[in-house]
């Protein structure tokens, strides 16, 4: 890649009127150098150097050079660590030299402008009329729930209430990862809305929080059982935001306005929820008002005191004498924004912890609502004390089904049974029988309501003989309730013209993946990327001059993207809004960084080997202002070298060739990152409303 022409811009919200500013060269993937993982490879990093408009200058002396009234809070903004991971929302533009504070907004949606800026250069005529909307798509008809119902239970599903005064029924109604999907979407679409895209086609939409909230409501009359022995709680295993165009447009208002309304018993954090930071967080679960519990979160009090005032390790329903415990993934260190005053410690640990809490109060009756995966779950069962009855979980998305309708399946894979039962055999008397734990999940989007009755026997036990349960499909077929309807409505119809607004046009498709492998079988199989990527090349070109527009003073050098950071490309023709939205949904900041040349090389080494740290690395970097050539070598090299350029050269940390040993390549995780020691963070938050001044002023 080149850039030809640059030009600094002094104030915020202008943009130079030089047309040629900026070349955007596509990578012509065919003549580029590949690897394919095999057993044992090593890789040989060649002439790491920066490109021919930026020097990589005296990297490794900067470390000494930071401004003495940065020392105390130097690494406490933000972390940039793993960056490799899929599901990383950092990004870095590295600069040689310190920076001071500024308040200048700048972030994602401000360097997506200079992409946007890039296209109406180089690929397309900028093009700002409004695309032709054709109207609002014709609403779904709507029947009569009770039409769904089969039966006097609620679709089917023949529970059996408590029968004994030592017994006690309870129903769990679950969702999970909705990602603001606050009105139906199509499968076909790949989770778009139906009504943001004008979908004609019913069959194909599932899902919606009105419809959801129909079922629920009705869950909860529980049909068929007497009162006397009907009980319910309804419970969310986190991810309620990030992953529409709802929430890139209103944050999580909109979301957050129509589930306050659900009734919801307790929910637990997932990593998404982190997104804006734990400052937001707070401000959405106070507007809520729902019980957060998470076990394994430790808030410094002092730095985060409302959140740490709402997040519980537990919550206990007194009037069903029931504990519920939370876990939020130890990974959201790294693929949110927790930030440095939220630590994540031992899921095990924890749990164990308000077990015998919650027994020492006299509670035997306990839930784990979690946001760790469902494979996590089932070890976790394994793994914990006796005590936990059942596993509500989240964060893989799984579809647990245990029955063959095929109208409930669909088109999905099938992960588990519902509930999958784990048999725990750590109890101290080894006489007793395994503790029995019986997981369940509701996919993700809101295209299921999990639904299970259990019964608790005196013990807190869950008798295994009187479990029923299943997933329901939440199909157009569903009547939306009319309150949540409404408030759904209130919210779509600026959205729709808003993201279906042409900004710009591509003359050619961007392809975000140009060439992947895979490398694995089955579950653990994962793709990795073998060669460049034009979208994430394009990105992290606009990342980099992002820098430039706003004036900067200090000598950017490179940018890196998390490639979890970029989530599609884009097709040739006209730019809408909602295609900037969906290619890159995360609003976070620009972090600019100190970095010695070790560290970035050592950092790289670990995207093309597939491990650092003794841990697997997933996913890759895009870049801008450096190149990296890199040779897979036949014979394994029993050593790691550096070598430097001689002294008398401009640059005097830049690598020429590094050995990599590596026996085994697998692609099943993530610890490729760069340590606390060698970078800080200055920048902060850009919102959309920021950089659409940009576009209209191209």
């Amino acid at each position: 890649m080149t850039k030809k022409n640059t030009q600094k811009i002094k104030s915020k919200g202008t943009v130079p009127k030089n047309k040629n500013k900026f070349e955007y060269e596509p990578v012509n993937t065919s003549t580029q150098q590949e690897f394919s993982p095999q057993s044992s490879p090593d890789f040989l990093i060649e002439n790491l150097r920066a490109s021919s408009e930026y020097e990589l200058q005296d990297l490794s002396n900067h470390l000494s050079e930071y401004p003495s009234d940065l020392q105390e809070n130097l690494f406490q903004d933000y972390e940039v660590e793993n960056l490799n991971d899929p599901d990383n929302n950092s990004n870095l533009a590295l600069t040689q030299t310190p920076l001071k504070s500024r308040k200048s907004k700048m972030g994602i949606m401000y360097w997506v402008c200079s992409l946007l800026i890039i296209f109406s250069l180089v690929l397309g005529i900028l093009d700002t009329t409004s695309a032709n909307l054709e109207g609002f798509p014709s609403r779904f008809t709507d029947i009569n729930f009770q039409e769904f119902v089969d039966g006097i239970n609620p679709f089917g599903i023949n529970s059996s209430p408590a029968n004994k005064d030592d017994q006690f029924f309870l129903r769990i109604i679950h969702t999970n990862d909705l990602h603001s999907k606050i009105d139906s979407f199509g499968k076909s679409t790949l989770g778009e809305s139906c009504y943001l895209s004008d979908s004609k086609n019913s069959s194909d939409c599932f899902g919606g929080l009105a419809k959801i909230k129909t079922v629920i409501d009705e869950l909860k009359l529980g049909k068929g059982i007497p009162k006397s022995t009907f009980n319910s709680i309804v419970l969310d295993a986190g991810d309620q935001i990030q992953g529409s165009y709802y929430y890139s447009y209103y944050k999580g208002l909109a979301t957050g306005h129509v589930l306050r309304n659900f009734g919801y018993d307790a929910m637990t954090l997932g990593n998404h929820e982190f997104d804006d930071g734990p400052s937001k967080l707070s401000t959405q679960l106070k507007s809520l008002n729902i019980p957060v519990v998470s076990a394994n979160m430790v808030i410094n009090k002092t730095a985060e005191p409302v959140l740490a005032d709402i997040v519980k390790p537990y919550i206990v329903i007194r009037k069903y004498n029931l504990g519920i415990i939370g876990l939020t993934t130890n990974n959201t260190a790294w693929t949110s924004s927790s930030g440095p005053n939220i630590v994540f410690v031992d899921m095990v640990k924890s749990v164990n912890d308000c077990i015998e809490k919650l027994h020492t109060s006299g509670i035997n009756r306990i839930i784990l609502l979690t946001h760790i995966g469902y494979d996590f779950d089932k070890k976790l069962a394994e793994s914990i004390n006796p005590g936990v009855s059942v596993i509500v979980g989240g964060h893989s998305h799984s579809f647990l089904y245990s029955g063959k309708d095929k109208s409930v399946i669909g088109q999905n894979k099938i992960m588990g049974d519902y509930p999958t039962i784990v048999k725990n055999n750590n109890s101290a008397n080894k006489t007793s029988a395994p503790w029995s734990t019986f997981i369940v999940q509701a996919k993700c989007w809101g295209e299921y309501v999990g639904h299970l009755d259990v019964v608790f026997d005196k013990n807190g036990r869950v008798i295994d003989n009187l479990v029923k349960g299943s997933p329901i499909r939440i199909t157009s077929k569903i009547q939306d309730n009319p309150s949540i309807k409404s408030i759904v409505t209130k919210y779509q119809s600026q959205l729709h013209e808003y993201i279906n607004t042409a900004v710009g046009s591509a003359a050619l498709d961007i392809p975000l993946i140009g060439n992947m492998t895979v490398v694995g079988n089955g579950e653990n199989s994962n793709l990795f990327l073998k060669s460049e990527s034009q979208m994430g090349n394009l990105i992290s070109m606009a990342l980099m001059s992002a820098a430039k527009i706003v004036g900067h003073k200090s000598v950017v050098n490179f940018a890196l993207i998390s490639s979890g950071m970029i989530k599609t490309g884009l097709l040739k023709g006209n730019i809408l809004r909602k295609n900037i939205m969906k290619a890159v949904p995360y609003n976070n900041p620009i972090a600019y960084a100190i970095i010695n040349g070790t560290t970035l090389v050592n950092a790289l080494n670990g995207a093309l080997s597939g491990t650092r740290n003794n841990s697997v690395v997933r996913g890759f970097v895009y870049f801008d202002g450096i190149r990296v050539n890199y040779t897979q070598t036949k014979t394994p090299k029993n050593l790691f070298s550096l070598f430097k350029k001689s002294d008398n050269q401009a640059s005097v940390n830049i690598v020429d060739k590094v050995y990599v040993r590596k026996n085994q390549f697998t692609i099943d995780g993530l610890l490729n990152n760069f340590s606390s020691l060698d970078r800080y963070k200055l920048g902060s938050q850009i919102d959309i409303d920021d950089w659409e001044p940009l576009i209209r002023s191209c």
